[in-house]
């Protein structure tokens, strides 16, 4: 979703070299999200409850239809073929006075499956402009350089992106300002599948020109990131004249207190502008 306000909190240091995977240890880590009250909260009366009910309701119905709507936009398709070839060879027996030729007939039966699968793209509505790119759904901005991140599984994963000043670009400093040398995080995905996405502006002053390090911060998967609930991360990145792309499989929580740098343990890729 585009940034509106930030729930996060999780204050850091671009000076922070030590790794530690235990979260208790690191309160500043425990973030949490604006949650509703439950509803018996607010409901101290019977008719207050009943009317409240059937507002929700009514709200849910309204929400459902273009939900669902969406849900279609995305099914996936999978068709199957199998063609099934035989070839047969005859018997053939032949018999003169002198002498006896018989054949043995052979059958052989080949069998081809072909699967065809088709993901509909997810639109983007409104459409995106010019200085956008439509992914899942979701208008990201390009510019001079963008970096666009999405994951295989549903979570909360964060987008690092340290610039060649050592500026750190995250969820709690998403720009743009003199503290992300001019870049933007303007999606940052909570829930789904991403896309984060950080950019420079066509608009706003250039990239600064050096090395720039893109690193995957998990900060909330149900289940846990494991060797039996592994996860693909995937990295785009558009700059002026070229664009690359990466995707890493993790199969463990690496977190590295949004420290990005070339030795970091979540690191995705480098990349140098321009």
């Amino acid at each position: 979703m585009p940034i509106t306000s930030q729930a996060k909190v999780a204050p850091y240091s671009h000076h922070i070299t030590s790794f530690e995977k235990d979260d208790d240890k690191y309160p500043w880590d425990q973030r949490r999200r604006n949650r509703p009250e439950p509803l018996a909260t607010y409901c101290t009366r019977p008719c207050a409850c009943f009317g409240g009910l059937i507002l929700l309701l009514l709200l849910g119905l309204a929400i459902g239809i273009p939900v669902l709507s969406s849900i279609i936009d995305t099914t996936t398709t999978t068709t199957t073929t199998t063609t099934t070839t035989t070839t047969t060879t005859t018997t053939t027996s032949t018999t003169t006075s002198s002498s006896s030729t018989s054949s043995t007939s052979t059958t052989t039966t080949t069998t081809k499956t072909t699967t065809t699968t088709t993901i509909s793209k997810i639109p983007c509505s409104p459409t995106c402009n010019a200085e956008q790119l439509c992914v899942l759904g979701k208008c990201v901005g390009i510019g001079y350089l963008s970096f666009t991140l999405t994951w295989s599984r549903n979570g909360d994963g964060d987008l690092v992106v340290k610039t060649p000043h050592s500026k750190v670009i995250c969820f709690n400093n998403t720009g743009p300002s003199s503290g992300t040398d001019q870049g933007r995080l303007d999606v940052d995905d909570q829930t789904g599948t991403g896309p984060e996405n950080i950019f420079w502006s066509n608009s706003g002053p250039k990239p600064p020109t050096g090395i720039y390090y893109a690193c995957f911060e998990p900060y909330n998967f149900n289940p846990n990131i494991t060797n039996l609930s592994p996860i693909s991360v995937t990295l785009n990145i558009k700059g002026s004249n070229n664009t690359f792309s990466t995707t890493v499989n993790f199969i463990s929580t690496i977190k590295n207190k949004y420290d990005c740098n070339a030795n970091a343990p979540n690191l995705l890729a480098s990349y140098t502008y321009p």
